[in-house]
């Protein structure tokens, strides 16, 4: 058994198998095979290494004519290691014996060897591990290529484990079959992170290097509460998380009893509690948890994962939903787009190379620049305005005068809506996020500019 602890980044405990998403995106489909179907697998197995070998000498070839011969010599000992009797047979005796399949049994063997060569005291030794991680992958290839296995054909739940996922990556995890995840990289405040809290899967994320240490199809159980990750867990500790897993659900149904009682401060405050959402399916949970409108609806997430900017009719329909759930009387504080940083989308416009994207063109500085595209979310946002309690807010602004560029564009969408007898709402209040310190220096006078402060990412402040 192997623990690791990283960052909690939303609650909960998930024992599943495990399935290794790498940089390579190959996926180990599954774990066992039947007694009658060994002979098949010796086959596959042969047949697999003879066509990674076959590619590494070609790749081999093409080296040593580049740079030299004895640069691809690198690639043709790899090709040797592929091709060792010995490999073949310590593979071939875990699919006879334990049934594994040729994915896992390769997996197996490799990262056993891996572990080796990394515990090794000679740092130029250990670093050699990276060669058998890329015959690991050369082989796999050929083997998964055979029938290969993808995020969208899951046919039973599964636990990711990853080096790190990207927020459109997270995006489109099919939350039925994707029980969890855990990564090496990452961190609380991520956008990773916060998608784990919008899909409601238990997530851990920082733990360091741990995919050398564990295979697919393994069974693994992800700890959201503490932020731990156990690989192969003992009995003893299997039975305990079970448990655990039974009373989260028991302690989830008696906090239900309390989603309609009053926020309300012992010394008689009353405290409005928004949710935050990304997607608009999202708006239904909200309200089934008791929310009294939305804080927060980060539409950024309209745009990660495709290839084409949204429409202004796809965001409009996106928007009404959301507002239309919630009613005239619930606040829904929309967002304008805050992409950068993490958050790119496939546009090639979009993905302008930084030092710091962190801190670069990104938010509301990315929308100055793309007038065109802030326009259009803007009239859709206008457009929505009209079906409920739409509340606009700009993300990452820094200085008075983007506060002020910001609002003339809006002036001027509103213009355009009233030319073309486009009903909206002409009173929306627009609010600022104080999420830099230059922000937050400057807060008083922003304050005469704007209706509201959003405050870090959590509600807002009228």
């Amino acid at each position: 058994m192997e623990v690791y602890r990283g960052i909690p980044v939303y609650p909960g405990v998930v024992i599943g198998p495990a399935l290794l998403l790498d940089t390579e995106g190959y996926l180990i489909p599954q774990r066992s095979i039947t007694a009658s179907e060994v002979v098949e697998e010796f086959e596959r197995l042969k047949i697999g290494i003879r066509d990674a070998a076959i590619e590494v000498r070609s790749n081999q070839a093409i080296i040593a004519a580049k740079v030299g011969t004895q640069y691809g010599a690198i690639l043709g000992a790899h090709a040797q290691m592929i091709e060792d009797p010995f490999l073949l047979g310590e593979i071939e005796s875990l699919i006879s014996k334990k049934f594994f399949t040729a994915e896992y049994a390769l997996s197996l063997v490799m990262r056993k060897h891996i572990k080796e060569i990394q515990s090794l005291p000679d740092a130029r030794m250990a670093s050699r591990a990276t060669d058998l991680f890329d015959i690991e992958k050369q082989i796999l290839g050929k083997l998964i290529g055979q029938r290969k296995e993808g995020l969208n054909s899951l046919n039973e739940p599964v636990v990711i484990l990853a080096h790190d996922l990207s927020p459109s990556e997270t995006a489109k995890l099919n939350t039925k079959l994707v029980h969890a995840f855990a990564t090496e990289a990452g961190g609380r405040t991520s956008h990773t992170s916060i998608l784990a809290g919008a899909l409601e899967i238990p997530a851990v994320v920082g733990l360091g290097k741990f995919i050398s240490e564990v295979t697919g199809g393994d069974i693994v159980i992800v700890d959201g509460n503490a932020g731990l990750l156990i690989i192969d867990p003992d009995a003893e500790t299997l039975r305990r998380y079970q448990k655990t897993q039974t009373d989260i659900v028991s302690l989830d149904a008696s906090l239900e009893s309390l989603r309609d009682l009053p926020a309300i401060t012992q010394d008689g405050v009353e405290i409005k509690l928004l949710g935050n959402i990304e997607f608009p399916h999202e708006t239904k949970h909200c309200l089934d948890k008791g929310a009294q409108g939305i804080g927060l609806y980060r539409t950024e997430f309209l745009f990660m994962g495709k290839d084409a900017v949204p429409t202004e009719d796809e965001q409009f329909e996106a928007y009404k939903e959301v507002v239309q759930a919630m009613g005239k009387d619930r606040p829904v504080v929309i967002r304008t787009l805050d992409l950068g940083g993490d958050k790119l989308a496939a546009f090639s416009n979009l993905h302008i190379p930084e030092k710091n994207p962190f801190l670069g063109l990104r938010s509301i500085r990315l929308c100055l620049r793309n007038i065109g595209l802030f326009k259009t979310q803007l009239r859709a946002i206008l457009r929505a305005s009209v079906y409920g309690n739409i509340q606009l807010l700009f993300p990452m602004i820094s200085t008075v005068l983007e506060l002020r560029q910001a609002k003339m564009i809006v002036s001027e969408v509103k213009e355009d809506l009233f030319e073309e007898k486009v009903p909206f709402n002409k009173d929306i209040p627009i609010g600022t996020m104080i999420e830099v310190p230059s922000a937050a220096i400057l807060s008083e006078l922003m304050a005469k500019e704007v209706s509201f402060f959003s405050i870090g990412t959590n509600g807002f402040l009228a």
